[in-house]
């Protein structure tokens, strides 16, 4: 004979949580390029063009200062610094300096205007920061699995809390992007079409709503006009492809939705104050 008991069955449920920021933060894509420690660098004046990637710099001893086209900041002691991606700067030494560095992608930040600016982190006690950082390289030291891959990420995430913090508690519209699937379907739609001519009526037809609407929208969301976003998109495009590929600038104009290379080159040299081909030449010096 079969007995079969019934006993009380315990089911343990949690909601999804509404954690903050998630959607943007999970749209990060983070990849690490490089990173290490300078010992007192001597004092030098270095010119840098064009550089694809963000920069943490972490000082201990020292100082210098990176000079872009229209600001300066100071790299000292006492905080945390990150260096936005595609700015033209140079760097000229103050002292001998000491400093963790750590070069990074992010296609997010990179095209998020929050991200444009430097960002300055005071640190009372460097310490944990440090700490992080040597975890940081001892992990890419050794990373030889998936797993490691994946706690590399992770661990770069964590280095960049106080930044993503900074930006995202005091702007609570920068993630509305990823919450409503208009804008990001917009979104999608210009990065993946910069080779066609964008128009904002066509843009805003596509949603349902008036021209009037989708500029004070788009404004609301990504603190800028909409032809202005598109332009940074084409321009930041066209600098990837000239540090890519050997693409000719007619070429590249082409492919970043310029109506030719002459207005394209002209454009160009407006905002980074050297030709595509001398940007080009360049970044292959770095």
């Amino acid at each position: 004979m079969l007995f079969i008991m019934e006993t009380p069955m315990r089911t343990d449920y949690y909601a999804s949580p509404n954690l903050k920021h998630a959607e943007y933060i999970a749209s990060l894509d983070l990849r690490l390029r490089a990173m290490g420690l300078s010992l007192e660098n001597p004092k030098t004046n270095l010119d840098v063009r064009g550089c694809v990637f963000f920069r943490l710099y972490l000082p201990t001893s020292g100082a210098f200062r990176m000079k872009f086209s229209n600001s300066w900041i100071d790299i000292t002691p006492g905080a945390f610094y990150l260096i936005p991606a595609i700015r033209l700067f140079a760097v000229s030494s103050i002292e001998p300096c000491s400093h963790y560095w750590l070069h990074f992608l992010s296609g997010k930040l990179e095209n998020d205007p929050h991200f444009w600016e430097p960002i300055r982190h005071p640190v009372a006690d460097p310490q944990p920061v440090i700490q992080q950082l040597e975890q940081l390289m001892a992990l890419v030291g050794s990373a030889a699995s998936v797993a490691d891959t994946v706690a590399v990420r992770n661990h770069l995430s964590c280095m960049l809390v106080p930044f993503l913090e900074h930006v995202l508690d005091q702007n609570p519209a920068v993630p509305a992007v990823d919450y409503d699937n208009r804008m990001t379907a917009i979104l999608r739609n210009i990065e993946q079409n910069l080779d066609q001519e964008l128009r904002v009526a066509d843009l805003a037809r596509s949603i349902g709503i008036s021209s009037v609407q989708f500029s004070a929208l788009f404004n609301q969301f990504m603190k800028m006009p909409p032809r202005k976003y598109i332009t940074q998109l084409r321009m930041t495009k066209a600098k990837q492809l000239l540090w890519e590929t050997n693409a000719s600038v007619k070429e590249i104009a082409a492919a970043c939705g310029f109506p030719d290379a002459y207005f394209f080159s002209r454009m160009f040299r407006a905002r980074e104050h050297q030709t595509p081909l001398q940007y080009r030449k360049n970044y292959a010096k770095l």
